[in-house]
C-alpha cells in the first residue's frame, strides 16, 4: 500500500521561461523513515523545478487522484504475520477511511453530480445523460435494484467469486471477498467498467496502491462545518483545532452510518483470518448493520 508513515516538505524555486519567479512547496511520504521522506520532498522539489524551466505547467497543490494523500494514520491492522494489511486513514475532509490491499472495494454511483453528468454515473446511463433533474426516490431505487440484479447476473458467471453489497447514500459500494484484486489494475481490468465503478476512485485506487472504503459521514451531511484540510503537516501545525473539530464531529457522526449492508452474492466466506476481520472491521465502523440514516 502507498501509505505513508512519514512526511516531509521541500521547496522548488524556479524561473518560468519569460523569467517570472515561482515557488512550490512539495511534500512526499515515505513508510521507511523521516530522512527518506525528506530526500523523497527533495527528490521531487529539484524535479518540478526543472520541468518549471522548461516550461511547463506548475503542479496543482492537492492531486486527489494520482497522488499519494498526506492522510495521518489512526489505525494499523496486521496479518497473521505482523505485516500491515490495512490502515486507518483520516482523509481531507475529516473523515475515516479504511485502506487494504487485501479485499477489493468498489464504489458505484448512482446519483450524477453537475460536475459528473455524462460520466459513468449509473443513474445517467439509465435515464439519460446530462439531465439536471435530480433523480427521485423511484428512480434511485429502479437503478439500486438493476445494478444490484447486474451484479447478481456477473457474480454467477465467475467462479469462486464472492461479492458483498452494502447502500451507501450517493450510491453503491461492492465488497469483494473474492477472489484478490490488484488495485494497480484497477484502470484497465474491465470488471470495474462492466459493474460501474466510479472512474475518479479506480483512478485513487492506482495513486494509493490499494483498495478505500469511507467508514463515517461526509461532515456536509451531517451539518457539521467541513473543516480545514486534513494534512499531516497541518495536524502537526494545529493539533488542538483539528482535536477540537474531530471531537464535535464524532459525536453528530455516531447517529449515521457510511453504509447499509444489502445482501451477498457467490462465495463470501472470507479466505482467511485477516480478511474476516478486515469485513467486521468494515461492517463495525461504517455502521453497515446498525440501519442508521445513510451520509
Amino acid at each position: 500500500m502507498n501509505i505513508a508513515r512519514y512526511w516531509a516538505t521541500a521547496t522548488a524555486r524556479a524561473e518560468d521561461p519569460d523569467g517570472n519567479p515561482m515557488e512550490f512547496t512539495i511534500r512526499r511520504g515515505s513508510d521507511i523513515s523521516q530522512d527518506d521522506a525528506r530526500h523523497n520532498a527533495e527528490d521531487a522539489a529539484k524535479a518540478i523545478a526543472g520541468r518549471l524551466r522548461a516550461g511547463h505547467e506548475p503542479p496543482k497543490w492537492y492531486e486527489y487522484s494520482t497522488r499519494q494523500l498526506p492522510e495521518p494514520i489512526l489505525e494499523e491492522i496486521s496479518d497473521e504475520s505482523g505485516q500491515r494489511a490495512g490502515a486507518i486513514t483520516i482523509n481531507r475532509f475529516g473523515c475515516e477511511v479504511l485502506n487494504t490491499q487485501r479485499l477489493a472495494f468498489l464504489d458505484i454511483d448512482l446519483k450524477p453530480s453537475r460536475s459528473r453528468r455524462g460520466s459513468g454515473a449509473l443513474l445517467g446511463r439509465l435515464f439519460g445523460r446530462g439531465k439536471a433533474e435530480q433523480p427521485t426516490g423511484d428512480t434511485t431505487q429502479i437503478a439500486v435494484d438493476g445494478a444490484l440484479s447486474q451484479l447478481k447476473s456477473w457474480v454467477r458467471k465467475q467462479p469462486r467469486t464472492g461479492v458483498r453489497a452494502y447502500r451507501t447514500s450517493a450510491g453503491l459500494r461492492y465488497l469483494f471477498v473474492s477472489p484478490a484484486m490488484d488495485p494497480m489494475r484497477a484502470l484497465h481490468e474491465p470488471v470495474y467498467e462492466e459493474l460501474g465503478c466510479d472512474p475518479l476512485y479506480r483512478r485513487l485506487c492506482v495513486a494509493q496502491d490499494c483498495f478505500r472504503a469511507r467508514l463515517t459521514p461526509k461532515p456536509w451531511r451531517i451539518n457539521v462545518p467541513t473543516p480545514r484540510e486534513w494534512r499531516v503537516d497541518r495536524l502537526e501545525a494545529e493539533p488542538s483545532y483539528y482535536d477540537r473539530w474531530h471531537e464535535s464531529y464524532l459525536v453528530k457522526a455516531g447517529n449515521y452510518a457510511a453504509c447499509a449492508y444489502l445482501d451477498s452474492f457467490g462465495e463470501t466466506d472470507a479466505p482467511d483470518e485477516t480478511a474476516a476481520r478486515l469485513i467486521a472491521i468494515h461492517d463495525e465502523r461504517s455502521g453497515a448493520l446498525s440501519g442508521m440514516t445513510l451520509a
